[in-house]
């Protein structure tokens, strides 16, 4: 059953909607890989071209979010170009255009979705994606892109293991709906092993901690969220309840067995030069672009204060962000940009939970709860969702979900009509 867009597109234009089919599903795979990037621009340049077409054509505006979703970009996005046109220093506007752009990702692929999905080939799609990721991480090892005992694959380790990560849970949900293939459903397991141990072999304590308390998280809420008849306020309060439980607690027990000395004694420092920037710039912060200046003039006061720990603090002068996307938003966007954060994701997550409850069985949509909690516990000691890579990747896949969520909405409103008017 197609939303009257859809089924006008696949009426009267039945090639272009097989094209968009393929467009949108080399989206995903590429998004998801970690090779691909040219693959994914003609993708996205081909979806584009045949949106564009088809909104002319059918002068149809149902397939774009609902509100509540476009509320929260705009906290987000707003909140960043506040802040930024503030200083008024165009380096800072173009630098939080630049991330909004990113956003952009998600707007294409919540409507190519609405207009082409088929389900079967998303899919397949993700599981090519993890395929081809399965394929980097062995030449990796083949050809030993590993440095200091911890893969890289020609990328910080601390930003890959979250796009790897990203993969695990939508691998998973892929693989339940794979119901029936077989040869799709082994391929899929075999990629995910083998992303499963590129993950462990990048030895990153707070991507894996994130993903353990995603999958963790994401599994404590399962019973509640759909066998207990409790409101709909009660199951979000114990949603956030839970994962901020179960995020501090795994967290704190990862961080604790596996310390780094010098390099948590760093971390530290950065993370309280940040501090200090956002108590001096509490409304807007220092500017985006301004960060690595004045993280260089916290940290040298910081070094003259403390002798006995200068080679550690003189490090923390080297680095590009606060190893901390909350302090990040506080030490660059103050207090306007760190609000619109909140608010975004609480929003977004209660379109998810909404989701959830309403159809239990939506596995994508459970796969990206354990994405979100698995990127902001992550987001506590390094940059995360902030990355561009990694926003790239998660504003895409979010767009695939909610709107396949909302497609599950509209044929359960039909349907029920249908028995109405019987």
């Amino acid at each position: 059953m197609k939303s009257d867009m859809r089924q006008e597109i696949y009426d009267r234009w039945p090639t272009v909607y097989k094209l968009g089919s393929l467009a949108l599903a080399g989206m995903v795979a590429f998004l998801l890989a970690l090779k691909g990037r040219v693959f994914y621009s003609i993708s996205e340049g081909v979806l584009l071209a045949i949106l564009l077409f088809s909104l002319y054509k059918t002068k149809s505006f149902s397939v774009f979010p609902k509100k509540s979703v476009l509320v929260a970009f705009s906290f987000f996005a707003g909140g960043l170009l506040l802040s930024s046109a503030y200083h008024g220093e165009w380096k800072n506007i173009m630098s939080a255009l630049d991330y909004v752009y990113v956003m952009l990702t998600f707007f294409v692929m919540y409507i190519g979705t609405r207009c082409f999905a088929r389900e079967d080939i998303i899919y397949k799609a993700i599981t090519v994606g993890g395929m081809v990721c399965a394929g980097v991480f062995l030449e990796a090892l083949f050809y030993q892109h590993i440095g200091t005992g911890r893969l890289s694959v020609w990328d910080n380790p601390n930003t890959l293991v979250d796009r790897l990560a990203i993969l695990i849970p939508f691998m998973g949900a892929a693989f339940y709906k794979l119901k029936g293939s077989m040869l799709w459903r082994g391929l899929n397991v075999l990629s995910l092993l083998a992303i499963t141990a590129a993950v462990c072999m990048t030895r990153s304590r707070g991507g894996i901690a994130g993903l353990i308390c995603g999958l963790l998280a994401v599994g404590v809420l399962y019973w509640p969220m759909c066998k207990c008849k409790w409101s709909y306020a009660k199951k979000m309060v114990l949603s956030v309840a839970a994962v901020m439980v179960v995020s501090a607690m795994a967290l704190a027990i990862t961080m604790a067995t596996f310390s780094r000395g010098s390099s948590d004694t760093t971390r530290k420092y950065i993370m309280q030069a940040s501090y200090q920037m956002f108590e001096k710039h509490p409304l807007a912060g220092v500017g985006l672009e301004n960060y690595v200046a004045e993280n260089m003039q916290q940290v040298k006061s910081m070094q003259e204060a403390d002798t006995a720990e200068s080679t550690a603090i003189g490090k923390a002068a080297l680095h590009r962000h606060s190893h901390n996307v909350f302090l990040y938003l506080m030490a660059t966007t103050g207090v306007i940009g760190l609000v619109g954060y909140v608010i975004f994701m609480l929003l977004i997550w209660c379109c998810l939970i909404g989701s959830v409850i309403r159809h239990k069985n939506m596995m994508l949509t459970w796969a990206m709860m354990a994405v979100i909690i698995l990127l902001n516990v992550h987001g506590l000691v390094d940059l995360s969702i902030l990355h561009r890579k990694i926003s790239w990747m998660f504003f895409g896949m979010l767009g695939l979900t909610l709107a396949l969520a909302d497609m599950k909405d509209e044929i359960c409103e039909q349907q029920s009509d249908k028995v109405e008017t019987l």
